[in-house]
């Protein structure tokens, strides 16, 4: 007896683990799941096994060339937007990628601990920056009493408030996104 001529009042049991042989679909009509719901249905330990992808810094790449063009003084290169979308994207995935393997691992997101974490791997090469920008003020622009109002917003991590509110960053505008990450 085939799944097509099972009698109704055995119809029910199809549902037990295991079905009995009536109720299997014929062989190669089953249907496969889609790969979106096993992924949806996946442990999330299962979702990131690894801790460092090397194809991420292939997009990455891709990022900053996108970006870099757009700068470029010649050429109708116009696709730095999506650069910059590429990067807020990888550092999305990235961050939410750590803050799930903390939940699996501990049951808790600690957020002190992220955020320092995260400052003591981004901190280090702001505070270059910031200070390079201190060499430039007081060696070639001239204009050293200008320096902390424009850097301690980028310090802050605040750097897009400070430019919505009026406060130019002049060469440090590019920390915005470090801001809107946080």
């Amino acid at each position: 007896m085939d799944y097509q001529t099972a009698p109704s009042n055995q119809a029910r049991r199809c549902y037990d683990r295991p079905k009995p042989r009536w109720c299997r679909s014929p062989v190669g009509t089953r249907r496969r799941r889609s790969p979106v719901v096993e992924l949806m249905t996946a442990p999330r330990a299962d979702l990131a096994p690894a801790s460092y992808w090397p194809a991420l810094d292939g997009l990455r790449g891709v990022a900053i060339l996108l970006v870099f063009g757009f700068h470029l003084p010649f050429g109708p290169f116009r696709a730095g937007s999506y650069g910059v979308i590429l990067f807020f994207v990888l550092s999305g995935f990235l961050i939410t990628t750590i803050l799930l393997r903390e939940l699996d691992k501990n049951s808790t997101v600690n957020l002190r601990r992220f955020y320092g974490r995260r400052a003591r791997r981004l901190f280090p090469a702001l505070l270059v920056v910031v200070f390079s920008y201190l060499i430039l003020q007081l060696t070639i622009l001239g204009e050293p009493d200008q320096w902390w109002g424009r850097s301690w917003p980028v310090l802050a991590y605040i750097a897009n408030y400070a430019e919505i509110a009026g406060t130019p960053l002049f060469h440090l505008t590019h920390t915005w996104s470090l801001a809107v990450e946080e």
